[in-house]
């Protein structure tokens, strides 16, 4: 069976199989595809541009029954997807999330987040007691994270 790789853009997922069973994933401004095995590039191709509706609960189906394997954190989005032990930052740390600006969680790669704790800037405002309890969570859990030369993987 194939894998869905994804697009991400002001927070809008979603995916469709199409005729010859790879999964494409669109969002407003970009297509990409996946081939079963792994590989994500941005394609033009007839469909380039169509506006792929799906319902909420679609797209809550598809990314609860999906994670991201990292590899190279180029393409995982590090606020969004699904690449700490399978959850997201949100699942992990909801009230910190909040502090996070609706642009950055849909552009900051898990490679750009990695860097030099640049994921912690990313936070705006004054944080509480629970935040802070929840920063201290999610360092702990991504300060093991290596990247690799490998592309990242929706699995």
């Amino acid at each position: 069976m194939a894998q869905a790789d994804t697009a991400t853009s002001a927070g809008t997922k979603s995916a469709a199989r199409s005729r010859t069973g790879a999964w494409i994933s669109s969002a407003p401004t970009s297509l990409f595809v996946s081939d079963g095995y792994g590989s994500l590039g941005q394609i033009t191709r007839a469909w380039h541009g169509l506006d792929l509706q799906f319902s909420q609960e679609e797209r809550e189906i598809f990314f609860a029954s999906t994670t991201m394997k990292i590899g190279n954190g180029q393409k995982a989005l590090f606020w969004e997807d699904r690449w700490i032990e399978g959850r997201t930052v949100r699942e992990i740390a909801p009230l910190l999330y909040e502090y996070i600006l609706a642009q950055r969680r849909n552009q900051r790669t898990v490679a750009q987040g990695l860097a030099n704790n640049s994921w912690a800037r990313d936070i705006q405002g004054t944080i509480g007691l629970q935040e802070i309890g929840q920063y201290l969570q999610l360092w702990q859990r991504i300060a093991t994270t290596r990247l690799s030369t490998d592309k990242d993987r929706l699995v």
